[in-house]
């Protein structure tokens, strides 16, 4: 086992002893799982500010709807510039977090790039936005289900977040600036893969649901929504060949077939250099991941919805409408799925 894979699952497994412990009603629970937003500053190179509108009305859906919300980690770009900056250009939209504080619904993890988050000290910045609000390191739903960020054991992420803190205290606006690139695991293919199959091992060593966010790629059932869709579109091309008089819903099937091509524009947009999308060596479903919220036009996030659990897109339509987009993304019965782990 490398040294990498051995502190990821050290670091899990002292996560999961110090995690916050809610209760699982299946039928009715309602938990809204979000990620990797980066609050910043609003500049040039904050890739969350044009997502913010989404962002609130999102949560603002949710709450009507009586869900729970969990955070997972990266709340705020912590590294590149201090978490003040973020508290005092986002001050809104924490508005739209504290609904759910009011309500006691709302959960935080912190990430690497909020990790800060964790001291006392640091959180009074929260206080007068929030309220004396707790920061954790994971979230155990039920009993077989754990929330965390999923940098856990990663060299640069974990390991070494204190050097990497100050380098990109140094460089982070010049090369974001540069590169025109935002802050991602996702952009090193190989480490992003790396890191999903580590998360996934560990949930499979442990029976247990992982769901996380930091590398922003969406997985659902350890799988990428890609990998649905391109299985749902092969189907019903394969329904298209039938005789009419045997799929007298051709017209529906057409639009369904642009919708998912539509979602797979989406993901192939956002991760363009993606040969595969698959962890390897499959068994169960162990491991999820909400992707994140500074996506070219859109939000990701899980669902768990009276008995469902669900990948969501979160988007703007053409006429300004933002809308959660349900339609073509995997989703499935969480009782079956606990039931195999």
């Amino acid at each position: 086992m490398s040294s990498e894979k051995k502190d990821t699952f050290k670091r899990l497994t002292e996560h999961k002893e110090r995690a916050l412990r809610i209760g699982l009603d299946i039928k009715n629970d309602k938990i809204a799982f979000v990620s990797d937003s980066h609050k910043w500053d609003r500049s040039d190179v904050d890739f969350f500010n044009a997502n913010d509108p989404i962002y609130c009305e999102m949560l603002k859906q949710y709450d009507d709807a009586g869900f729970k919300l969990i955070l997972l980690g990266d709340i705020e770009e912590g590294l590149g510039d201090s978490l003040k900056e973020a508290v005092e250009h986002y001050k809104n939209t924490f508005e739209c977090e504290k609904r759910f504080v009011r309500e006691k619904r709302y959960f935080r993890i912190y990430g690497n790039h909020d990790h800060d988050w964790k001291n006392p000290e640091k959180r009074k910045l929260l206080s007068p936005l929030l309220g004396d609000i707790e920061v954790y390191p994971a979230v155990m739903v039920g009993d077989k289900i754990i929330a965390a960020h999923g940098h856990e054991g990663d060299l640069f992420g974990d390991e070494l977040r204190g050097f990497t803190k100050v380098i990109l205290r140094l460089f982070r606006k010049f090369i974001d600036r540069l590169t025109g690139k935002k802050t991602s695991p996702a952009q090193n293919y190989k480490n992003r893969k790396k890191r999903e199959e580590y998360l996934f091992e560990w949930a499979r060593e442990n029976h247990l649901l992982l769901i996380t966010g930091h590398t922003h790629r969406p997985m659902f059932e350890s799988y990428s929504p890609i990998y649905y869709l391109k299985k749902q579109k092969t189907l019903q091309n394969e329904a298209l060949k039938l005789p009419e008089k045997d799929h007298p819903n051709r017209a529906e099937l057409i639009t369904s077939i642009e919708s998912i091509d539509a979602h797979i524009r989406f993901f192939e947009e956002n991760f363009p250099n993606d040969k595969e999308f698959i962890v390897e060596n499959l068994e169960l479903p162990y491991y999820f991941n909400s992707g994140s919220c500074i996506f070219n036009n859109g939000i990701t996030a899980i669902e768990i919805d009276s008995g469902i659990i669900r990948l969501v897109w979160w988007k703007k339509t053409a006429d300004g409408k933002i809308v959660a987009d349900r339609t073509s993304f995997p989703s499935n019965n969480l009782e079956d799925i606990l039931n195999k782990l």
